[in-house]
């Protein structure tokens, strides 16, 4: 089935006054990409010239016909026994966690004065501005929305945030995600009250209220958490943010479709933020669906940290780590020499004299993470035998990998998963499944969010498919076969057993 949707669709929200974006939408029951994928039709021989994040290149894209996929039938689970060759696993299977993975949402304060949309290029500054930027907020409300439908008949543990939540480092951006995940409502738009209503009164930056997450979730700081356009320090834009000239350029949102524009309203809650003031708004947020804090506690103000130590599923011997890529005075994707010793190191320590076993999380691919000094992570974590999983965005592509080789028993799985708001806009549901023969199962399954005709999450997905299609973005993140729906087999730590955990495998449930 080919699926075009039409130039101006009727969105998902009511008028600006509605506080529920979903009302009047027949929301259908969810699937996986177990059943039905999405694929790109075929992208432009030649990049489009006018950009298509602004109102006269998506004019230009959507003449050309941009915007259209393909749905086929879904793609079975793939076993991968890199780390365990030959194995088959036991009948007598034991779920420990089930957890849903989003990253890269980059919810972006659109008119922001520090913003560099007149920098949006083809190629190494292609992410500085999005068609679907002012979408993003409603794909990753439909994301949450699926995933607590999927929970009902197969119960979702946690959420997984891994980083890049926000675009710009700024306190609205990250006060909005919060409220996203937590269900409380929020005005996705800054400065003066603005509108990009269509023909039908629909607006993705009215106000309205996000489902919400049915489960506990965890954040984890990106590059765009804690830097502004996750390159430059925020201290250095710290007045500007609060100003109104944009010099790099900015959206103006007074104009349909958000055109280039070079000055903005104030706002003072553009102000950008210190890594404390990320553990603050974490902190700030409602019991339920919880935890308080997402991760983050008292001590990440004091040290002004974004380190923390989970240990997510009620009685079941696993601690959730997040490290921090991003240290002041480093290069991005690095871990400081002090973080290692005096966090991660005892963290680690302390989780195998526990018999815990660990998913370590952290924005960037963690096998590859680069340590002050000259060494590399991955080295480290092979000598945890305990550490089964890594968990990462950054790169807004699919990817799996098996990090060690057979012989080694410390070897363990690393995952990426797709960008929520770049093309194919995916989450990705974690199971890990002790089997009840010395080998743990990682199931691996991946979801596209729930967006029915007319909603302004059909709108998202529409305009991340121009992106890519127009050459506006270099990639699709699909990524291959056995970096989606798989099982990822490996040997558990000597001595490690446990009857923690639910009877059977949630994956097995997934339609």
């Amino acid at each position: 089935m080919r699926c075009l949707l039409p130039l101006i669709l009727p969105l998902a929200c009511a008028p600006i006054a509605a506080p529920d974006a979903s009302s009047g939408l027949a929301w259908p029951a969810p699937v996986t990409t177990l059943t039905t994928r999405l694929l790109a039709d075929p992208s432009l021989e030649t990049a489009l010239v006018l950009d298509p994040a602004l109102p006269e290149g998506l004019a230009a894209a959507e003449s050309a016909g941009l915007g259209e996929w393909t749905e086929v039938a879904g793609e079975p689970r793939m076993r991968r026994d890199d780390l365990a060759p030959g194995h088959s696993p036991g009948a007598n299977r034991r779920s420990l966690a089930f957890f849903l993975h989003q990253t890269d949402a980059q919810l972006a304060d659109t008119e922001s004065p520090i913003r560099m949309v007149g920098t949006d290029g083809v190629g190494s500054t292609e992410s500085a501005c999005r068609p679907q930027e002012i979408y993003a907020i409603h794909a990753l409300d439909a994301l949450i929305r699926t995933a607590n439908a999927l929970s009902i008949d197969a119960p979702i543990d946690f959420a997984l945030t891994t980083g890049d939540n926000i675009d710009n480092a700024q306190t609205n951006e990250l006060g909005w995600f919060v409220s996203v995940w937590d269900g409380t409502p929020l005005r996705p738009d800054s400065g003066d009250p603005d509108s990009q209503a269509d023909e039908d009164g629909n607006d993705p930056i009215a106000e309205f209220t996000p489902v919400g997450a049915d489960f506990p979730w965890y954040a984890v700081a990106g590059n765009h958490d804690v830097l502004v356009q996750g390159n430059f320090d925020p201290s250095r834009y710290a007045d500007d943010a609060l100003g109104t000239d944009a010099p790099l350029g900015t959206r103006d949102l007074t104009q349909p479709g958000g055109p280039l524009g070079f000055s903005s309203v104030a706002d003072p809650s553009r102000a950008v933020m210190a890594r404390s003031d990320l553990a603050s708004i974490y902190l700030d947020s409602p019991s339920t669906p919880g935890p308080v804090g997402h991760g983050f506690g008292a001590t990440n103000i004091a040290d002004d940290s974004v380190t923390w130590a989970a240990e997510p599923v009620a009685g079941v011997p696993i601690v959730l780590l997040s490290v921090d890529a991003n240290p002041p005075d480093l290069g991005d994707a690095e871990l400081s020499a002090a973080e290692r010793d005096t966090f991660l190191v005892p963290a680690l320590d302390a989780a195998q004299a526990a018999g815990q076993l660990v998913i370590l999380t952290s924005h960037y691919a963690l096998a590859d993470l680069a340590v002050e000094g000259g060494t590399r992570l991955g080295d480290l974590l092979l000598t945890y035998p305990n550490v089964v999983l890594t968990v990462s965005g950054h790169s807004h592509v699919n990817d799996i990998r098996a990090v060690g080789t057979p012989d080694n028993p410390g070897g363990f799985w690393e995952i990426r998963t797709a960008s929520s708001t770049d093309w194919p806009g995916q989450g990705r549901l974690v199971e890990l499944v002790d089997n009840g023969d010395g080998t743990l199962s990682i199931f691996t399954t991946s979801l596209d969010y729930l967006a029915p005709p007319g909603s302004m999450a059909a709108r998202a997905r529409t305009l991340s498919l121009i992106d890519l299609q127009g050459g506006w973005r270099s990639h699709d993140g699909s990524g291959d076969a056995e970096d989606r729906n798989t099982e990822l087999l490996q040997v558990l730590p000597i001595g490690w057993a446990t009857l923690a955990g639910r009877a059977g495998v949630r994956s097995e449930g997934l339609p």
